[in-house]
Order: C-alpha cells, then sequence, then structure tokens
C-alpha cells in the first residue's frame, strides 16, 4: 500500500508539472488524440514484458473458470517481470468502467478485459488505448472493430460448425462407404440469432458441399429454447422421416434433440443414425459415450481448444503473427468422437 501511495503520489507530481509547464500544450495534446484513428493505434509491446503493468478487468470472479484464469495470467506475469493487479466488475457495467479508468491512474499499461457488456466499454477502451495503453480483449471481438483492441483471443465461430461438419462427413463415409449422391438424408437445427453464431451456421451448412448429402431443411430456432428445439424435432421427424443425421448448433440443442428423438426409436435405424454438436460440456460427453451402445444418438462434437495460456501470450505480443488482419487469434479447432471420450475415462 505504501508503494502504491508513493506511486501514486508521484504520478500526480508528473501530471502537475506537466500542466503548469505550459497553458497551450496539454490542450493541443488532446486535441491529436481525438483526430486518430483508433485502429492505427499500436500499443501492442511486441514480446516486451520487464517492468511493465498488467490489470485483468472479469466481469466476475465469482466462478472458479475466472479465477483460475486469472491466477494463470497472474503467474505468467509475475514470471515475465510484471506487476499484476486484478479487478472484477461483480456482474456491473459501472462498476467495470471506473476499474478501467482507474487503472490509467495506477500506471497500468497493459489490460486483459473481458467485458461485462461489450457495447458500455468501447468509448472507455477507445480512451485507454490513445493514452498509450495496450488493450486485449477476451472471447469479444466487437464485431473484428480493432478501433477497441490491441489483441484479442477468440474462437472461430465459422470454423467450429466446419469442425462438426467435418465430424458428420467422417461418420458418414464410415457408416454408409458405398453410398450415392444424394443419399445420406441430412437436416440441420441452427440457431443464427447473432454475428457470431451466423458465422457458426455458415459452417454447418457447408455439410452440403457433400456430395453424398442430400440436405433436407434447416430449422432455424431464435433463441437457445430447448422446448423449440424439441418441437422442431416432431416437425422433422414428420417432414422427413427419413432422416439420418442431425446437425445442432450447440450443446445443449443437440442433447435437447437427442432426447426428443427416444421417441421415435421404433422409425430409426440406429445403427445409421446419428445427431453431432458444437461445444463440449461432461454432460454432452456422458451423452456421447452412451451412443457407443446406441443409447444416445449423439456421436461427435467440435469445439475449440481454449489453451488459457496463449491470453497472456498474445497480449504481450508473443504471436504476432498468427493474428487476423483484425487483430484477432483464434484458439484451434478439435473434435472429439464418442471414441476419444470412452478412451479419456
Amino acid at each position: 500500500m505504501k508503494k502504491l501511495l508513493l506511486a501514486l503520489l508521484s504520478l500526480l507530481m508528473v501530471v502537475s508539472l506537466c500542466a503548469c509547464a505550459s497553458g497551450e500544450k496539454p490542450a493541443e495534446d488532446a486535441q491529436q488524440a481525438a483526430e486518430v484513428d483508433p485502429k492505427e493505434i499500436d500499443n501492442n509491446p511486441h514480446g516486451e514484458t520487464e517492468g511493465r503493468y498488467l490489470a485483468i478487468s472479469m466481469p466476475t470472479l465469482a466462478a472458479p473458470f475466472y479465477v483460475q484464469l486469472c491466477d494463470l495470467i497472474e503467474e505468467q506475469a509475475k514470471a515475465a517481470g510484471m506487476q499484476v493487479t486484478r479487478e472484477s466488475a461483480d456482474g456491473n457495467v459501472s462498476t467495470q468502467i471506473t476499474q478501467l479508468e482507474n487503472f490509467k491512474t495506477m500506471g497500468v499499461t497493459d489490460l486483459i478485459v473481458c467485458p461485462a457488456d461489450e457495447e458500455a466499454v468501447k468509448e472507455t477502451l477507445i480512451a485507454l488505448r490513445k493514452e498509450g495503453m495496450n488493450v486485449h480483449s477476451f472471447a469479444f471481438e466487437f464485431g473484428r472493430d480493432c478501433s477497441y483492441y490491441d489483441s484479442c483471443t477468440s474462437a472461430n465461430q465459422k470454423a467450429i460448425g466446419e469442425q462438426n461438419v467435418a465430424n458428420a462427413n467422417d461418420w458418414i463415409a464410415k457408416t454408409f462407404p458405398d453410398a450415392e449422391d444424394k443419399s445420406v438424408k441430412v437436416c440441420i437445427v441452427s440457431l443464427p440469432n447473432n454475428e457470431a453464431n451466423i458465422a457458426r451456421a455458415e459452417g454447418l451448412r457447408t455439410i452440403a458441399d457433400n456430395p453424398k448429402v442430400d440436405l433436407l431443411a434447416e430449422y432455424e430456432m431464435t433463441a437457445e429454447d430447448m422446448s423449440q428445439a424439441q418441437n422442431f424435432v416432431d416437425q422433422m421427424m414428420i417432414e422427413h422421416p427419413d432422416v439420418q443425421v442431425v446437425i445442432c448448433h450447440f450443446a445443449s440443442i443437440a442433447m435437447a434433440v437427442d432426447e426428443q428423438l427416444q421417441a421415435y426409436r421404433n422409425q430409426i435405424d440406429a445403427d445409421h443414425f446419428a445427431v453431432f454438436s458444437c461445444d463440449y460440456d461432461d454432460t454432452l460427453a456422458s451423452k456421447m459415450v452412451s451412443s457407443l451402445k446406441n443409447e444416445s444418438f449423439i456421436r461427435a462434437t467440435g469445439t475449440y481448444n481454449p489453451e488459457l495460456n496463449l491470453i497472456f501470450e498474445v497480449t504481450m505480443g508473443q504471436h504476432d503473427d498468427e493474428l487476423t488482419s483484425e487483430k484477432i487469434f483464434f484458439f484451434p479447432v478439435v473434435s472429439f468422437t464418442a471414441e476419444d471420450v470412452a478412451a479419456a475415462q
């Protein structure tokens, strides 16, 4: 606390001296900063870490995931010779904005932020970047507009959808090796309700590129509503009773679809029927393993591999050559089949 107080006093002295030195210069600097295009700002330290000050801003620290993430980043930063602080917004965007503004006063040079509200923090992040702070956004892409960050780590939603399709194509090739063109009947249950989900849905639709596939229908959900997903199953089994593969947008949707399909077992050839999912959780994994005995139809999932150590590394410019033109680093995409999960248990 004493060191922090001394640092703050020193900073106040510097600010006071600068303010007294000239009555015109601060206004000129402010005007120049206002005219800078945020997209042209580059505060990326490009691998330099020693002596820098990292702040971590999370929407909450009540969830174990965020605590573990902060612990990992703090360990990495200290090992790299950096000072570290962390703050929780406790779900309140006004609290987060105040904390972000305080970071500059504290002398923070680098920021990792997971916004409590993406829209609400935009102007604050631009202001921090204009003042020289290196801003990294975790999980939020701001419409892929790098005005609001120097780097970003995120999941490539279209690639996740495409991995789901790759899993389906592998299963189709194995299950129907002699299938003729347009002979394998497929339906999609998607949720294209925002930018990220629209991208994922685009990935799911690439199943139509498989010449063996006859894409019968896409059922577009309007919200992550499991009753809606199950109603779509009933509609699908009336309209397309010959369906053999169902490709789903989320794990929750895949599990709802799988549950409802159990009512149609008498008209399904279980050995030649499959549901494919995106994302991963323990409940989905259990369902996938049970598909080995045809107790479930969920055969595989495509998801991103959140190698969380990469967040700090990307923030500090250690993966610059892997950033997109929008300064985004996408986590690797992986797949898990029922056999993979069973073997790991």
